[in-house]
């Protein structure tokens, strides 16, 4: 073997020790923090982290397999560590081992930083730095008075200055204790219909939107875990529970707005759609209830037209597992997809993407034959 060959093996070796080393660091994090076995609380653990702007690593934690009891736990975890949830849907599955017909439910979920709790951060260093700043002027101060024997006169703008910190210190300190009583983003799981819907309103009412619908089926009914956003910062709507026969993508087009997530669940043979538009944008291009073959054929003409996934959810239905997604022209400069993809794939697959620089940005799974099947996408 060429000796070039060799040394380019090796760097792969060590950066695929480099993230395992990270994954276990994150694992283990996890564990600490929820105080129980990792495994016992959590399914697979996939772990992503790619460059911001300004070179900064971000981690994208994202979780499948999480047995739904668990899940509370886990999600507050990822809270208390600044992070808000991306996306989530479930999927049961029942186990020859296990006692009884029940069907287990489990949930996959893809959690990121969330903005709101960075600028909690980032507004507290800048109070603390200020605060420094002050005392260290203040000192200054005390220290021009005893050097003088006559009528004090102090260095100029000194005051000013001490009054202009202490100016920002108050408006950073109001900011701070607004983003903590009013958080950026709420959550909630395990909702039913008419939950979902008085929730809507509830939330509205302080102004919160809903920004993700993410549902599906448990034990013959449909589940929904949606987020909300504040309204001053995002302009979306939400239809829930749809016949799937009733959605109309060209009337959405007409009325100046664009699909941005879409859910499809199958209870008892029904198909039902939930919704979520946004004010008018780029380009888009959506399909559902596709099975395997359309998906992948859609998935071509799309790409080939420019458009990317931007939501993808999958659900159990007719034997087998069924697609909707949701295509835009976002510009993209490295992009993966991979769906029919056991757990121990999804994982191998993260892990060989990451050492190329991508990372997990859409993840759903569902059951087919007491099998959990995962479908999933990455980009740089």
């Amino acid at each position: 073997m060429p000796l070039g060959e060799v040394s380019t093996m090796a760097q792969h070796l060590s950066a695929a020790r480099q993230l395992k080393a990270e994954i276990k660091a994150k694992r283990q994090g996890f564990e600490a923090s929820l105080g129980a076995p990792f495994n016992a609380a959590l399914g697979h653990f996939q772990h992503t982290k790619r460059l911001s702007a300004d070179g900064a690593r971000l981690h994208y934690p994202a979780l499948s397999g999480i047995p739904v009891e668990t899940y509370p736990a886990v999600a507050n975890s990822l809270v208390a560590q600044g992070y808000r949830l991306e996306s989530l849907n479930g999927y049961e599955l029942t186990h020859a081992r296990m006692a009884g017909p029940e069907p287990r439910l489990y949930l996959n979920v893809i959690y990121m930083m969330d903005p709101g709790v960075a600028r909690q951060s980032q507004l507290k260093d800048e109070i603390n730095g200020r605060r420094g700043e002050v005392e260290r002027l203040e000192a200054m101060l005390r220290a021009s008075r005893r050097g003088m024997g006559g009528p004090f006169h102090a260095p100029p703008g000194l005051e000013q200055a001490i009054q202009g910190q202490s100016v920002q210190i108050r408006i950073g300190e109001a900011e701070l204790a607004q983003l903590i009583s009013r958080p950026t983003t709420v959550t909630f799981q395990g909702l039913d219909g008419n939950a979902i819907a008085a929730k809507v309103t509830e939330m509205k009412s302080q102004d919160y939107l809903a920004t993700r619908i993410n549902a599906y089926g448990q034990n013959a009914s449909i589940r929904y875990a949606p987020r909300f956003d504040r309204e001053d910062s995002v302009d979306t709507q939400v239809a829930l529970g749809l016949p799937v026969t009733s959605v109309n993508y060209d009337s959405i087009r007409a009325s100046g707005r664009r699909l941005v997530r879409q859910g499809l669940v199958y209870v008892a043979g029904d198909r039902w759609v939930q919704l979520v538009t946004d004010r008018a944008g780029g380009k888009w291009r959506a399909d559902n209830d596709m099975n395997a073959p359309q998906y992948q054929q859609r998935f071509n003409t799309h790409l080939n037209e420019g458009f990317i996934l931007s939501d993808l959810n999958v659900t159990a239905g007719r034997g087998e597992p069924r697609f909707s997604a949701v295509w835009d022209q976002t510009p993209w400069s490295g992009f993966q997809a991979r769906h029919n993809m056991t757990e121990m794939e999804l994982q191998a697959e993260s892990v060989r993407l990451a050492l190329s620089g991508y990372h997990l940005y859409l993840l759903a799974g569902s059951a087919r034959n007491g099998i959990a099947n995962f479908s999933a996408a990455w980009q740089i």
